[in-house]
């Protein structure tokens, strides 16, 4: 719990618009910052967390949701990914379709049986056709993230009160 209020507190100094995912995981929506490098708020950001916590940090710096998900795997473990919107085509042209969020493994066998093991891969194939093959809301997600389109907004959700677990021995 001490872990958790440290660590949003430094995001909180930095940004106001901070997005829980989990309890060491966060979207920030920087826009509004008066830090104009991305890429040098992330490094101060990180510093300071490493410095109160002692537990390292990584950082995926991008344009939206998705981009900013993609960068951070390719940050981890303790590094930062700025993947500036020029360069997005770049990045995901050559990322495997598993890769991306919501592409697990039957959908992932699913678009290799139709030859689909790239994002590049997957932008020769329509709209229309993915959605007739995959449905309407899989076929558009397939769509919009090859191409690097993700339209949520960072949004704060009020963090929750209590966190649940259940373990099941075999």
């Amino acid at each position: 719990v001490l872990f958790r209020s440290q660590f949003y507190n430094i995001l909180h100094q930095h940004c106001n618009k901070v997005q829980a995912v989990s309890c060491d995981e966060a979207f920030l929506d920087i826009t509004d910052s008066d830090e104009q490098d991305p890429e040098l708020l992330a490094s101060v950001i990180r510093r300071e967390i490493f410095e109160t916590t002692g537990c390292t940090a990584s950082a995926g710096i991008a344009r939206n949701l998705l981009m900013a998900r993609l960068a951070t795997r390719t940050a981890k473990p303790d590094g930062q990914c700025f993947i500036p919107a020029e360069k997005v085509d770049e990045y995901l042209l050559q990322l495997p379709v598993k890769a991306l969020p919501g592409v697990g493994y039957v959908l992932e066998e699913k678009l290799k049986s139709k030859g689909v093991q790239t994002c590049a891969q997957l932008r020769m194939i329509s709209k229309e056709f993915l959605q007739r093959d995959f449905g309407l809301k899989t076929g558009e997600m397939l769509w919009n993230h090859c191409r690097g389109v993700d339209n949520r907004v960072v949004g704060v959700i009020q963090e929750s009160k209590s966190v649940g677990a259940e373990v099941n021995w075999g």
